[in-house]
């Protein structure tokens, strides 16, 4: 990036690679950095959002899951036509003592805002869906996977797995399209839980951490594999590290659903998690396989590999989307605008999708690949297909 930086940098937060071992954790260690007081930050600008959390229109975990922390980056990317003042003084308590420690800003005449207003022109004609399209796409892509994963309980075999596992992973990553949205309109955010993962932590790990500090010492999905010895941020790499680099990566792609499955039940049951109905979908599927085939060894060989292919598939995109060598990684040197738009256009990939290229694929392509990456982290709540 060029330009001289006016800012310290990336926020280097508290305990980051404690946190990284689940959401809530990320969450408790921005509460104890943001210092909001136990209430809601939204510029400089502190809320009490306490009961507010049965009208808003998103759900409650969005309010509720951030309580004491700075929302400023959720606010302004999730409300595609904006927040009404007059609903926002109802809650409004004080003034910040502290200033932001993010170094985002969100300028009403800068790049985001006014590519916002742009998208919120076209929104309001088009909708800002879930379209028919998304709907029956995923739901015949699940659909496909129940069937197959029924045929492999009656021939259990590699091959069947395998298919099962594509049509797993493909609506895997389609689901991701509905985490972002209202829980009224994103209720199939829960094929999510098909896999080994929670739609409910990756609300956090990836809506609120991934999408709003993309590349920074803030996002989860950069932490998340360094325990492991997997960097994606710059750095000094000893002539073996950098020769296993490629092949390891892949590895843990392909391992870190499992992983993130022991994770959740060691959390659950020797921390301060709860158990979640949609986290019983994934290990009902190691029952139904057992009682078929009374084989435990087996059972678990083909599960394991469903899950691990499926984990393998939508991680390794996020890969590719976002860690390329030209663009910013927390401890390059970032452009002097602090525009959180351009932060953005700095820090993710497109590829192209469009229909002139794709031709008939190309719908079906972008449901299966995050979409349009770049206008998706724009635009959040808004279907892919919108």
């Amino acid at each position: 990036m060029t330009g001289q930086n006016p800012d310290p940098g990336d926020f280097y937060p508290t305990d980051r690679l404690g946190f990284n071992a689940n959401a809530l954790g990320w969450l408790k260690a921005k509460v104890a950095d943001d210092e909001c007081e136990g209430l809601w930050r939204i510029h400089d600008d502190l809320y009490d959002l306490s009961g507010f959390e049965n009208s808003h229109p998103g759900g409650k975990d969005w309010i509720l899951l951030t309580k004491g922390t700075d929302i400023t980056e959720s606010f302004e990317t999730s409300h595609v036509f904006g927040v009404p003042q007059a609903l926002l003084r109802k809650f409004w308590v004080k003034k910040a003592t502290k200033p932001r420690t993010s170094r985002f800003t969100f300028d009403e005449d800068g790049f985001f805002k006014t590519v916002q207003r742009r998208g919120a022109v076209i929104l309001r004609q088009v909708g800002t869906g879930p379209t028919l399209l998304s709907t029956l796409t995923i739901d015949i892509l699940v659909a496909c996977f129940a069937i197959i994963f029924c045929l492999l309980s009656v021939y259990p075999c590699m091959s069947i797995a395998f298919v099962a596992a594509i049509f797993l992973g493909m609506a895997n990553v389609s689901a991701h399209n509905w985490f972002h949205q209202s829980d009224k309109k994103g209720w199939r955010r829960f094929y999510f839980d098909l896999s080994l993962t929670s739609s409910r932590d990756w609300r956090v790990s990836h809506a609120m951490s991934h999408h709003h500090f993309t590349n920074t010492f803030l996002d989860m999905e950069v932490s998340a594999f360094e325990p492991y010895g997997l960097s994606f941020l710059p750095g000094k790499k000893n002539g073996f590290v950098k020769v296993i680099q490629h092949g390891y990566a892949h590895l843990a792609c392909i391992l870190i659903y499992p992983i993130e499955f022991v994770k959740r039940v060691y959390l659950i049951l020797f921390d301060d998690h709860k158990l979640l109905p949609e986290n019983l979908l994934a290990p009902l599927q190691l029952v139904f396989l057992y009682i078929m085939t009374q084989d435990l060894a087996l059972s678990t060989q083909l599960w394991l590999t469903i899950h691990s292919i499926c984990g393998y598939m939508l991680v390794i995109q996020f890969s590719w989307t976002h860690h390329h060598p030209e663009l910013y990684h927390a401890g390059d040197k970032p452009r002097a605008a602090r525009d959180w738009g351009l932060h953005i256009m700095d820090t993710t990939m497109d590829f192209d999708r469009t229909e002139d290229t794709w031709g008939v694929v190309s719908t079906p392509l972008q449901l299966v690949t995050f979409g349009h990456h770049l206008l998706h982290h724009y635009f959040p709540t808004v279907d892919t297909l919108a």
